[in-house]
């Protein structure tokens, strides 16, 4: 599940290590870190069919933590996304974290949530990201 963290509380800022902590977070299916790249760009990123993504603000605030596990990928997504105006007003850059083809679903969800806890971003009101209680089996 993906889940739009602004306009609760005060969203956290990105780490300034993010690659790294996306990096560690995908574990044995990691292929490549992509970003920062400004959302007007997003048509930069290569089509790729399964992916992890976070979005900030101007500010460095998280916005949006989601996966991409379709194609083409992260920015078709991100196109969906703005579709919305608050989205389009706030979505400032992207970054994502490419996974191996072959990464199953499970483990997708698993790092998706992963990176909710490392991120602080679980407890947002009405807002609920996977469990990450399989993260050591399935990605670690």
């Amino acid at each position: 599940m993906t889940a739009h963290v602004h306009g609760r509380l005060p969203a956290p800022h990105l780490p300034p290590a993010a690659g790294l902590v996306l990096r560690a977070a995908a574990g044995r299916w990691y292929q490549e870190t992509i970003g920062p790249v400004p959302v007007s760009q997003r048509h930069r990123i290569q089509p790729w069919p399964v992916s992890v993504y976070l979005v900030t603000g101007r500010d460095g605030r998280i916005e949006w933590l989601g996966k991409a596990d379709r194609d083409p990928g992260v920015a078709a997504r991100l196109d969906d996304h703005l579709r919305h105006p608050d989205r389009r007003a706030t979505f400032y850059q992207v970054r994502a974290v490419l996974l191996r083809p072959d990464t199953p679903p499970a483990a997708v969800l698993a790092l998706e949530g992963k990176l909710a806890d490392v991120l602080s971003l679980r407890g947002w009101p009405g807002r609920a990201w996977p469990s990450a209680a399989m993260w050591p089996e399935l990605v670690a």
